[in-house]
């Protein structure tokens, strides 16, 4: 994904990832692993990170880490 590709994303936008991806858990700071597989819903899209939801918790994802199914 580019950051042109980020800058499309919609709030509420599912994107399943298509690897596991490490991910900063917001607010705490601790780097997780979503698994591949897995569905996140589309928070936020601003600059390199993307903010996404998944099983109620809320993380920061490089933007390098996501592909657009």
């Amino acid at each position: 994904m580019d950051l042109e590709q980020v800058a499309s994303l919609e709030r509420g936008q599912q994107l399943p990832l298509q690897r596991d991806v490490e991910a900063i858990a917001i607010p705490f700071g601790s780097t997780e692993t979503l698994v591949e597989d897995s569905v996140v819903s589309v928070m936020q899209a601003k600059g390199s990170s993307v903010s996404v939801g998944f099983e109620g918790r809320l993380f920061s994802v490089s933007y390098t880490h996501l592909t657009l199914p």
